[in-house]
Order: structure tokens, then C-alpha cells, then sequence
């Protein structure tokens, strides 16, 4: 009887293989298809950053045969199937030895191959049963005869459980040894090979102690068969330190969440060699974990870093808080992602464009005054005025009301529509914005800045950053949600590498070729002179180290400081690096003390003190090469083209064609009358003589007077000069209030003086009084210096016209309605 159950078993199992080899090929699919995997995220030196969990929790890393060593292959081989190449899913020798054994009630060989193996753990079989063996036999046919061998083996190899969450040699190399699978040792290998025969025991004795007699008894087995076909190899098949795998699990590397988390976000491969240098990465969140440590008295308690080597476009670190498992600052959340008020890092771009535009060059004096934009009414961060300021130093004093009334000048395009062009993401149309973008209305991300900033260090040359060291440029999502939270192990890795005390060399690759990408948003010379003004910023150093001041290098940077004291920005470049520094708490808590110049300006030095360690040339700016850009003497005073009245010249940028090109108005030669020492309308006679003058205007005069400074005005006119004397000298006045095509709302039922319309002019010095009428009809007059306050009564559109004292006249229209 029992002869004739092993004679059914054996014919069954031959009527099955007919069927299932003659019964054709199925079109099949890979056979990693529906199978989760692991994601790896590397630096650019080849560390790993993050090893994330597959979709079904496992630590499963797909590797191709070609990157597994070649002695873990063949000791897999050796140990598991030997005829593996020879069989065609099952070995029917084994096959029948192991169903006479079942016959016999007996425990024989397992009759299992690679293939059957992978049947049953790809397709979940349960095979302690007759049945269950059947259908994995099933199974094992069909896999052979869909896929090729080496399809076969591949799939197994990153198949078999290791115990606990890891499967696949991938994975077990990685967490146990610390290596890939093609850096593995054979005693290593044969260790791995011993594990998944019996994962949850094996696996359990290695988490317990690396000299289990149960592993060690199955190692020598596994040795001596290894050296029957390799005795030179004698001296390398000894047990191994076998790593704990608990602890070895509690070690995989959290480097850089912030960053990990949004290349896994946007990219969907399982493998990323990342542009990220991880040595600059810790350089960076030690300098910003200890100086925000070292804040923390002022409230301080967050901060974000961004470093891009802009040469390549390629992120160099990105630290997105202070510390990512600090839930009370909302350390999960990705600073370098997050929309923020800019204050006043965007003013050097509104400069770039008035140079390309030809509205000024570096040394044109600009007013810094109180001013009315339309309902404007912007103030200085001081809440001063410093009158006359050359645009460099309005740039590198960050004063508002320049760069408001530059802002107002610019045309096609305009600091929004450049903005655009740079990608930024605005929700609302430039009206929602007004003149207030230039100061920090609106929002922008510490990633969007840095692209900006290299824009400026690449002369204009705009092209989006890169992370992927082996993809095309990429965009990051800029919106800090999109960002998914995809966590491991958290950071016990126990290696430390050294940071600013380092002197250390950095090899970046060459970007790939991005002529598609790459947008022209400025031209080289005005990007070129914005950086030199950055560069020429004070420095604090009193807060840096001494090398700063006594080898100093060069520094393109610009801080900003958001209304209302949320954001702390500092921005720059320095060689081959953009810097990108924001501090600030992730709930919009104010706080005073977060002020660009003296919170994130500190932070940003701290880490270029660092970088500087690195080797890099000087940046370009000291060499402007090839461009159409020439020093020219200007007056020192005027900003202007010096005539020979002016005393004093000083150098500027100046570029042909585009630069302003305007004689000198401050210095004007007056004729004076020797006896009575008045100004002389009659022109040159023996009681007359020629004497220099500085003529600036009515507004610029009341901050000189407000601030004692002296300047030498000219006399007033002698009393025989006549209108038709005057009218044609010096420059006519200028309405700044009222302000054409604005309306002006006012109440008849308002509180005495509220119905009242401001006319105020800047005028000429020489000018005392000035004469206002509206519609032909005299209303007042008011000394030059002084507004007047003209009762509103009648709606409508009206034209207001002012006459200075020597007759030289502005006039503006403007709309009244008057409100009942």
C-alpha cells in the first residue's frame, strides 16, 4: 500500500509538470512588479542619509545581481541549490527523495530549490501540507518557465527574510555589516547565506551573541563545504563579529530629514545619489543648533540654512530647523520650504534693474526724505532720514524710501514681473502688492532666495537648484506640506566628522546641460555691480572669528528684517557658495529681537567662517573681465558728470550706453555783486564776480537744517531782478502732493482739519516762497519749505499748479470727491 501511495504521488506530480511546461508561456510581468521596496538617499560622496521602510514595513533594498559579490552568490548557490542551473524549478531527485520520506512517515532532505523558494515567499504559500507543497510546485514551474534563471535568482536574493523587518541581501549588508552587497568579506558571506534557512531562530541567536554554538555549528558546516572547492581560502572562512541586529537596526543613519524628506517627496526612484555633502551639512547644523542655543535667552528658538555651491546649482546643505524631533518648535516642519516675508532682501534686485534700466549707476544720488507713494507712506527701519544718499549706500544702509521710489520707476519689468520671471509664486496680482513688495509684501522661501542670489552670482544666469546628482534639474515643492514625512530609525550613527577646524578640498561635479532651463533675468554688468556693492557692506566683526579681519574675503550680502519682527533673513555670496539664512518661530510669533543686521547676519558669517576653511578661489567681482563696464569719475557730491565747478570727483562703475549721463546741478556758478554781496541778474560786469554754489532742493535743505549741517547756498536775488530775470534760472518746483491720477477722499462731516488737502513741492534753493492755485484760482501760498492746507469743498477732477517766487512753475491733476 504504501509502495502504491508513493506510485500515485509520483505520477501525479509528472502529469502536473506536463501541464504546466507544455501548456505554453503566459506574457508575464517582472517579477518584482507589486513588490514594495526600501528607498536609499546617499550624499554626494556616497554616504547613506536614509534608508526608509518598504510600504509594507520591511527593509528591503532591490540590488542587482551584477552589484552582489560574486562569493555570496555562489555560497547561496552552494548551500541552498546546488543544481540550480540544471533544474527546471524543482530537482526531481530531491523531489522524490523527499516524497518517499513523506511516504515513510520519515524526516528526510528538503526537496525545496531556489525557485520553490521564491514561489512561496513571493506568493505567500503555505507549505506544510501536501496541498500546499503541490501548489508551490505549481508555482515554481510557472516561474521558470516565464523568467530566465538569473530573473530568478536576483528575485530570491532580494527576497529572503534576515529576521525581524529585513529582507533581501540589500538590506542585511547595509544593516548588519555597514557595506553593499558587492564590499562583502566570505566569512561575512557565508554568515548571511546561514540566516534565512531558519530567520526567526538564526536571527534571534545573532541579536543575542555572535558565538551561539547553533550558529557556530552551521558556520563550520557551511565553511567546510566552501573549502572543498576553495581551500586557498582557509585563512578567510572564520566566523565574523556578527553585529547585534537590534542595535545594528537602531544605528541606520536620520542624516538630514529636512532634505531626505523632500528628494523622496519629488523623486520616485529607489536609489538617489544626492548633490548634499554631508560634511558641509554637519558644519552647518552645528553652527546653527549652537548659535540659536546661544540665543536662546532672547527667545530665540529656530533657524534655517541653505548652502548652494551655484557654480553647478547643487545643494550643499539644507538644514530645515533647528532640530526635526523638537515638536515644540514644529521641528518637523521644513523651514527651507516655508513662504515668509522677505523684509529687505529683495532690494538688491529692484537696483540690478534700475542700472540695467539706465536709471542710476552706483555713485547717483538718490533722497532718502520723507515721501508719499500714491497712500504710501513708507519709513525707514531707524524711522530717520539721511537726505541725499548715493545709491551704494542707500543699498548697503538698506533704506527704504530709495529703493520704494526706484521701485516706482522701474518699467518692463518691474520688480514683480522680474519676480514672476524667477519663478517666484505669488497667490495674488501685482495691484494686491504694490510699491510695498520691495520691502518684505510679500512672501518668499528660503529656497526661492537662494535661487535669486545665485541668479545674481551667476551674472544674471537663472537655472533651478539641483539635488540629484544623477538626474536633471528638479524643482522642490514650495509648499511645506507637500513635503511627506517619510521616517526610519532616528540618528544613533555613531561616526562624527570634523567641521570648520578642518582644512578640506571639495571636488563638485559639473552641472549637466541645462541650456533649456537656463533663463536670462539680468544682464552680467548690472548683476555684477549689485554684487560689488554687497560685497562692500561692513562687516560686524566683532561677532566673527579673526580671520576675518585680517585676511578678509569678499562677501556679497543683503539681511532683511520682516514687518511686524517675524523673519530674520541674511542672504549672500561668498566664492563658489550662496548662503541662505532665516531665523524666526514657525507659528508667526513676533519677536523684537529678530532683526536681520543683528540675528541672522551673525549666523550667516558664523557658517562662510566655516566654508572659507574649504578650498576655493576668490570671487569674480574683483575682476570684472569681459565686461562692458569701466570706471568713471563722477562729482563726489552730485552723483553727476563733474564739470570744473565741482571740488571733488570719486570713481563709479559706469557702462557705456546705458548708465545716466548728467552734468553735475548741485555746483552752479552764480554771478554776485561785489558791493551788496546779492545775487546779480545782469550778467558779468566790473562790480560782479563768479562764486560756486550748492543748490539742493527745498526737502533735502529742512534735513540739513534739522541736522546742523551747514551747505553753502546761494544769496537771494537783488531786488531789481525782475520775473522775466528768474524764470529761466535754476530748476522749477516739483508738486509731491497732491499726486497725479490718485483720489482723494474727504469728508465735509469729518472733525475740523480732516477735510483738509495737503499741497506740498519740493523746490529749487534759491526759492523762499511758493504761490498755489487750483484751476487758475489763487488759493495760498506757503514758504518753500512749508505744505499748505487747502480746504476741500468741490468734487471733481482739478489741476493744481504752484509758482516758486521767481517764477518758475509745476502743475498736477488730481480728483477730489467729497464725502456728505
Amino acid at each position: 500500500m504504501k509502495r502504491l501511495k508513493f506510485y500515485k504521488i509520483a505520477f501525479l506530480f509528472f502529469i502536473l509538470l506536463a501541464v504546466t511546461v507544455g501548456g505554453g508561456r503566459w506574457l508575464a510581468s517582472p517579477l518584482r512588479d507589486h513588490i514594495s521596496f526600501s528607498r536609499e538617499v546617499y550624499d554626494r560622496q556616497g554616504r547613506l542619509l536614509r534608508l526608509t521602510l518598504s510600504g509594507d514595513e520591511k527593509y528591503r533594498i532591490w540590488t542587482p545581481l551584477e552589484d552582489i559579490h560574486p562569493q555570496y552568490v555562489e555560497s547561496v548557490l552552494l548551500y541552498e541549490d546546488r543544481y540550480f542551473f540544471y533544474h527546471i524549478g524543482v530537482n526531481p531527485v530531491s523531489l522524490l527523495k523527499a516524497a518517499f520520506s513523506y511516504t515513510q512517515n520519515t524526516k528526510g532532505p528538503g526537496a525545496s530549490t531556489i525557485t520553490m523558494q521564491l514561489a512561496r515567499i513571493k506568493y505567500g504559500l503555505k507549505t506544510q501540507t501536501l496541498k500546499g507543497k503541490i501548489k508551490q510546485i505549481l508555482y515554481a514551474l510557472r516561474l521558470e518557465a516565464q523568467h530566465s534563471k538569473k530573473e530568478i535568482l536576483e528575485t530570491y536574493l532580494n527576497l529572503i527574510p534576515f529576521g525581524g523587518p529585513i529582507e533581501g541581501v540589500g538590506s542585511a549588508s547595509r544593516v548588519l555589516f555597514g557595506k553593499a552587497p558587492k564590499d562583502l568579506h566570505l566569512s561575512e558571506s557565508l554568515w548571511l547565506t546561514l540566516i534565512p534557512q531558519n530567520p526567526t531562530q538564526r536571527g534571534r541567536l545573532a541579536n543575542k551573541t555572535s558565538q551561539s554554538p547553533v550558529l557556530k555549528q552551521a558556520f563550520t558546516k557551511l565553511s567546510k563545504m566552501w573549502l572543498e572547492k576553495h581551500p586557498q581560502d582557509q585563512e578567510w572562512a572564520t566566523l565574523p563579529d556578527i553585529p547585534n541586529m537590534v542595535t545594528r537596526l537602531k544605528k541606520l543613519p536620520f542624516l538630514a530629514p529636512h532634505f531626505t524628506n523632500m528628494v523622496l517627496s519629488e523623486s520616485e526612484k529607489l536609489v538617489v545619489k544626492s548633490t548634499l555633502d554631508f560634511q558641509i551639512q554637519r558644519l552647518v547644523e552645528k553652527k546653527l543648533s549652537h548659535f540659536v542655543n546661544s540665543k536662546s535667552a532672547l527667545g530665540v528658538q529656530n533657524a534655517v540654512a541653505l548652502v548652494i555651491h551655484h557654480e553647478t546649482q547643487e545643494v550643499l546643505a539644507y538644514v530645515g530647523s533647528k532640530d526635526f524631533f523638537n515638536d515644540e518648535i514644529g521641528g518637523q516642519v521644513n523651514g527651507v520650504l516655508a513662504k515668509r516675508s522677505p523684509g529687505s532682501t529683495l532690494k538688491p534686485f529692484v537696483y540690478a534693474l534700475a542700472f540695467e534700466q539706465g536709471l542710476i549707476h552706483p555713485r547717483t544720488l538718490l533722497k532718502d526724505t520723507p515721501s508719499v507713494f500714491a497712500s504710501y507712506h513708507p519709513e525707514n527701519f531707524d524711522q530717520k532720514f539721511l537726505g541725499p544718499i548715493t545709491a551704494e549706500q542707500a543699498l548697503r544702509l538698506s533704506r527704504n524710501i530709495p529703493a520704494v521710489s526706484l521701485n516706482q520707476r522701474l518699467v518692463d519689468p518691474n520688480l514683480y514681473q522680474f519676480l514672476k520671471k524667477a519663478h517666484i509664486h505669488f497667490p495674488y496680482d501685482e495691484k494686491h502688492y504694490g510699491l510695498s513688495l520691495v520691502l518684505g509684501g510679500t512672501e518668499v522661501s528660503p529656497w526661492e532666495m537662494a535661487h535669486l542670489y545665485s541668479m545674481l552670482a551667476n551674472l544674471g544666469q537663472w537655472s533651478p537648484l539641483r539635488w540629484d546628482m544623477e538626474g536633471e534639474q528638479s524643482f522642490a515643492s514650495s509648499n511645506p506640506l507637500h513635503a511627506q514625512t517619510v521616517v526610519a530609525s532616528p540618528l544613533e550613527d555613531a561616526s562624527r566628522l570634523s567641521t570648520s577646524d578642518e582644512k578640506t578640498t571639495q571636488v563638485y561635479s559639473s552641472a549637466t546641460s541645462q541650456s533649456s532651463r537656463v533663463q536670462t533675468l539680468l544682464s552680467e554688468e548690472s548683476s555684477f555691480v549689485t554684487l560689488d556693492i554687497l560685497a562692500g557692506t561692513p562687516k560686524p566683526y566683532q561677532n566673527y572669528q579673526a580671520q576675518w579681519v585680517s585676511d578678509p574675503i569678499p562677501v556679497a550680502w543683503k539681511t532683511g528684517t520682516s514687518p511686524g519682527f517675524r523673519d530674520a533673513w541674511t542672504a549672500g555670496v561668498m566664492g563658489p557658495y550662496t548662503i541662505v539664512v532665516w531665523l524666526g518661530n514657525f507659528d508667526n510669533t513676533p519677536n523684537p529681537a529678530f532683526v536681520g543686521i543683528e540675528l541672522a547676519a551673525p549666523l550667516f558669517f558664523q557658517i562662510a567662517d566655516g566654508l572659507s576653511q574649504t578650498d576655493f578661489q576668490k570671487p569674480f567681482w574683483n575682476n570684472p573681465t569681459g565686461l562692458d563696464l569701466q570706471r568713471a569719475e563722477v562729482c563726489s557730491v552730485s552723483g553727476h558728470l563733474p564739470h570744473e565747478h565741482c571740488p571733488h570727483t570719486t570713481p563709479t562703475w559706469f557702462q557705456s550706453g546705458v548708465s545716466p549721463i548728467t552734468s553735475c546741478d548741485v555746483h552752479r556758478p552764480v554771478p554776485i555783486d561785489r558791493i551788496t554781496g546779492l545775487r546779480s541778474c545782469t550778467g558779468m560786469t566790473s562790480q560782479t564776480e563768479i562764486k560756486v554754489y550748492e543748490f539742493w532742493p527745498t526737502d533735502l535743505q529742512r534735513l540739513f537744517k534739522q541736522a546742523g549741517i551747514h551747505r553753502k547756498l546761494a544769496p537771494a536775488f537783488s531786488p531789481e531782478c525782475g520775473l522775466s530775470d528768474t524764470a529761466h534760472l535754476g530748476k522749477k518746483p516739483q508738486i509731491t502732493s497732491p499726486q497725479k491720477d490718485i483720489t482723494y477722499l474727504k469728508s465735509l462731516t469729518t472733525a475740523e482739519g480732516q477735510n483738509t488737502l495737503t499741497l506740498e513741492a519740493t523746490a529749487d534753493s534759491d526759492s523762499s516762497e511758493l504761490y498755489w492755485f487750483i484751476d487758475k484760482s489763487f488759493i495760498g501760498k506757503s514758504k518753500s519749505r512749508e505744505p499748505l492746507l487747502y480746504k476741500a469743498l468741490k468734487s471733481g477732477t482739478h489741476t493744481f499748479t504752484v509758482i516758486d517766487d521767481l517764477g518758475r512753475s509745476d502743475s498736477v491733476k488730481a480728483e477730489l470727491q467729497i464725502v456728505r
